[in-house]
């Protein structure tokens, strides 16, 4: 059991890796999408946004199967729930990037200080979900490492 954990863990951990540059993706899409302000070029933007909503689907239900993998052996429930724990904030941080988006494109159609200073709270918030995701991340290894000795 001990083998297939490390490998579904190797998985997981390859997963947060594209998710993280399926997010990369897509907030490059919208800084291109905000350079094409006042007229804004929707239609390339809302085809960019539902490739990387299908990739962050394919990725979800992959580290789902991980999940219940793990869940089906007591040594590996933690890192199930550690898992589930990233899922979680990886569907907060998802939110969260949306929101700052439409303000982004708020404070570029309206320009004001309530704008920037949404702008910055929200993204005060991001970085403390990355922090979040981070954080588990690293009970994960330490999960597996203890799981190892």
């Amino acid at each position: 059991a001990l083998d297939s954990s490390q490998t579904l863990v190797r998985q997981f951990l390859q997963l947060q890796q594209n998710r993280a540059t399926t997010f990369n993706t897509l907030e490059s899409a919208h800084k291109t999408y905000l350079q094409t302000a006042p007229q804004y070029d929707f239609q390339t933007y809302r085809s960019q946004v539902a490739k990387v909503t299908e990739e962050f689907s394919t990725i979800s239900k992959q580290i789902l199967t991980i999940i219940t993998k793990l869940q089906a052996d007591d040594s590996t429930k933690t890192l199930a729930q550690l898992m589930k724990d990233i899922q979680a904030a990886e569907k907060d941080k998802l939110q969260l990037v949306t929101k700052l988006q439409c303000v982004k494109q708020d404070a570029i159609d309206h320009p004001d200080d309530n704008h920037e200073f949404q702008v910055r709270e929200l993204r005060k918030e991001h970085g403390q979900i990355v922090i979040h995701i981070n954080e588990i991340l690293r009970d994960i290894r330490y999960e597996m490492d203890s799981i190892n000795s």
